[in-house]
C-alpha cells in the first residue's frame, strides 16, 4: 500500500464535513460562555470548561479541515492528537453538565426557588450545551477513528 493511498484513508470519512461541525461547536460553546458569563448563573468552573472547549473544538476542527485539504501525514496526526484531546475534553463536558443539570433539576422541588429563578437561564444553556457535548463526543471519535486507521496503515519513512 503506498503512502498516498494509506492517507486517502483519512479522506474515506469525509472529515471536512465533520470538521465544519466541530468548528461550529466550537464557537457556539464560546457563544454560549458568553451568555451565561453575562447573565452570572453558571459557576465559574463551568465557564471555563465552556472557554476552553470552544477553543479545543475549534482547533480540532481546523486541524480535521486542514488535513483533508492538504493530505499530509503530520496534519493528519495532528487532527489525531487534538481530536484525542477533544474527546477527554467532550466526556468531561458530558459528565460536568449532566451533574449541574441534576442538581438545578432537584433543587426545583427544594424550598430555594429565588436561587432557581435566577439559575433558570444557564439551565436552557447548559442543557444545549450538553447535547453539543455528546455530539461533539460522537464526532471526535469517528474522526480519531479514521486518522489512526490513515496514519497506522501508512509506511514509516
Amino acid at each position: 500500500m503506498t503512502r498516498s493511498s494509506a492517507l486517502g484513508n483519512f479522506l474515506k470519512g469525509d472529515t471536512k464535513a465533520l470538521g465544519t461541525v466541530q468548528i461550529m461547536i466550537g464557537v457556539l460553546y464560546v457563544l454560549s460562555g458568553i451568555a451565561m458569563a453575562i447573565s452570572a448563573g453558571c459557576p465559574d468552573g463551568y465557564l471555563v470548561l465552556v472557554f476552553f472547549g470552544g477553543l479545543i473544538y475549534t482547533s480540532s476542527g481546523a486541524l480535521s479541515v486542514a488535513a483533508n485539504n492538504n493530505l499530509n501525514k503530520c496534519l493528519v496526526r495532528g487532527a489525531l492528537g487534538m481530536n484525542i484531546i477533544s474527546t477527554i475534553t467532550a466526556g468531561i463536558a458530558v459528565i460536568c453538565f449532566s451533574h449541574f443539570t441534576a442538581y438545578l433539576l432537584s433543587i426545583r422541588h427544594s424550598v430555594f426557588n429565588i436561587f432557581q429563578l435566577s439559575q433558570a437561564g444557564s439551565q436552557e444553556i447548559i442543557g444545549v450545551l450538553l447535547v453539543f457535548s455528546i455530539l461533539e463526543f460522537i464526532i471526535s471519535i469517528c474522526v480519531s477513528a479514521f486518522a489512526c486507521r490513515a496514519v497506522c496503515s501508512c509506511p514509516q519513512r
